[in-house]
C-alpha cells in the first residue's frame, strides 16, 4: 500500500489537468452548497478521493482526487464515481481524452439515442468493474428498473 502522501502527490502531477479542474469545482460547490456533505474514501489500494455530496448537483463526475456526486443511486453511485477516480489514477493525464469527454458526450442522451443504457459503456462498466458492481444486481431491481434511493445520505451525515 502506498501512503496518502504519495496518492497526493500523484493527484497533483501524474493526475493533474483533472484535479487542477476538480479543485475548482470543489472550491465552486462549497461556495454553492453550504449544505453539501464532504467525506474521504480510502480504497484497498489506499487510494484516496475527496467525495462532495450535494444536492443542487446534476449526476456524477470524478475530476482527480475530487469526486461529485448527487447521490441519486444513493452508494452504487458513490462506488461507481470512485471507480472512476481509480481509472483516473490508472490513465492521469489520458483520462480526460479516454474516460472523461466519452463519458460526460454519453451521459447528454448519446445512449437514449442508441437505445441502450448508460452503463453498457466502456467508461462506465470499467468504473463499475473496478467499483465492484454488478449491474445486475446491484443497479437493477427484480423488474429490471432502476434501484432508487434518492437522499439516502440525510441520515449519514
Amino acid at each position: 500500500m502506498m501512503n496518502k502522501h504519495i496518492f497526493t502527490l500523484l493527484h497533483w502531477t501524474w493526475q493533474l489537468p483533472q484535479t487542477l479542474i476538480g479543485w475548482f469545482v470543489y472550491q465552486y460547490i462549497k461556495f454553492k452548497d453550504k449544505n453539501c456533505i464532504i467525506d474521504e474514501c480510502t480504497h484497498k489500494s489506499g487510494h484516496y478521493a475527496v467525495m462532495t455530496k450535494s444536492e443542487g448537483f446534476m449526476g456524477g463526475v470524478s475530476l482527480g482526487r475530487y469526486v461529485f456526486t448527487n447521490m441519486q443511486d444513493g452508494m452504487i453511485s458513490y462506488r461507481h464515481e470512485f471507480g472512476h477516480s481509480i481509472q483516473s489514477l490508472i490513465l492521469g493525464p489520458l483520462y480526460l481524452i479516454i474516460i472523461g469527454i466519452p463519458s460526460s458526450l454519453l451521459a447528454y442522451n448519446i445512449s437514449d439515442a442508441l437505445n441502450k443504457r448508460y452503463y453498457w459503456f466502456y467508461t462506465e462498466k470499467w468504473a463499475d468493474s473496478i467499483a465492484g458492481i454488478d449491474d445486475s444486481t446491484d443497479r437493477l431491481t427484480s423488474t429490471g428498473r432502476p434501484k432508487r434511493n434518492p437522499k439516502w445520505w440525510k441520515n449519514n451525515k
